[in-house]
């Protein structure tokens, strides 16, 4: 990698300037046909789905609505328990466990949030006032946050150890290693609906790449498990696949408009994208390889919630239609 050489009497110290790449601009923003059709088998919800996460070894999923969460059997389809959620716990970035033995409901920036055990669907604990947004790493001992318009890193306890300085982080996310992080923020020198993202080391906070983007704001991102492939989405529908070791645009597709979740699944093979309008959603299956479409679930309002069944070959989708929905992919896996 070149960079610039600054001489300070006889030595000569080489300031590493990072790679900054633009993403090409394009016009085309037609959806591409996918490859397969897949079966879905859906149920009727009380109320919209915010959001959703798998519970790690189980077929269960917690299914965010408006003022609870329900805890689902994704096998039948069938409601196993419900917990009312605090009074200012938000519902848009529900976080389980590794371990599958609690669920965070975030609070805001001046509210608690309520740590729930999922064995007695009891309160074990506050969560400190945050971001609803903040990501916290696999390993449990960093958060990045959105703080007073930049976004920050602290440990686990809540230690504040570094100020970025990146106006106004979207999408945020760390590798499953805990080893690197990205920050998406509003790149105001570029204009107006300008975005970028930024790949760093954790540990260091090194800069390995400078990622930018014309049309829109990364309000998405993720680490496929392995750490090599980066994926950031915006809500205008345009996702980016980078090759992390490699520093280099994999592909670039359109999704679909209002762009509310992504998801790679668990063997690093598909990233799903949900999102829509009012009265037209969608969750979509790519492969994350080369952005090839693959399948393609149209819903009755926007897709809020995706995760992958860790077990087998399903996603699991909720929309503002309040309804939930198992989207079998074994077909994709038969024969291997």
């Amino acid at each position: 990698m070149m960079g610039s050489v600054l001489t300070i009497g006889l030595a000569a110290v080489m300031l590493m300037t990072p790679p900054v790449y633009h993403v090409p601009v394009t016009l085309d923003t037609a959806v591409a046909e996918p490859l397969h059709t897949l079966s879905m088998q859906r149920v009727g919800l009380p109320d919209a789905v915010n959001s959703l996460a798998v519970i790690p070894g189980t077929a269960k999923a917690a299914v965010a609505l408006n003022r609870e969460v329900l805890i689902v059997d994704t096998d039948r389809l069938a409601l196993i328990n419900r917990v009312e959620a605090c009074d200012f716990c938000t519902m848009t970035n529900i976080h389980v466990s590794d371990d599958g033995q609690t669920i965070d409901l975030t609070g805001n920036k001046k509210k608690e949030g309520r740590r729930y055990a999922l064995g007695s669907l009891e309160p074990v604990s506050t969560l400190p006032p945050t971001d609803p947004r903040a990501v916290i790493s696999p390993d449990g001992r960093y958060r990045l946050h959105n703080v007073d318009r930049q976004a920050q890193l602290t440990s686990g306890d809540g230690t504040v150890l570094w100020d970025s300085g990146l106006p106004d982080p979207k999408g945020m996310a760390f590798s499953s290693g805990s080893t690197l992080m990205v920050i998406a923020y509003d790149d105001d020198a570029a204009g107006k609906k300008a975005g970028a993202a930024r790949l760093l080391t954790v540990e260091g906070r090194e800069t390995l790449a400078e990622i930018k983007f014309e049309r829109a704001t990364f309000t998405f991102a993720a680490f496929a498990p392995d750490g090599d492939t980066l994926a950031l989405g915006a809500y205008t529908g345009r996702i980016i696949l980078w090759d992390v070791p490699g520093q280099r645009l994999i592909a670039h597709f359109q999704a679909g408009d209002g762009l509310r979740s992504m998801v790679i699944s668990p063997d690093g093979q598909y990233i799903a994208v949900g999102g829509g309008r009012k009265g037209d959603g969608y969750a979509g299956l790519w492969r994350l390889s080369d952005g090839q479409p693959i399948a393609r679930q149209h819903f009755g309002d926007r897709v809020a919630g995706l995760d992958f069944d860790g077990r087998g070959a399903k996603l699991i989708a909720g929309s503002w239609a309040n309804e939930l929905a198992v989207i079998d992919l074994s077909p994709l896996y038969e024969g291997n």
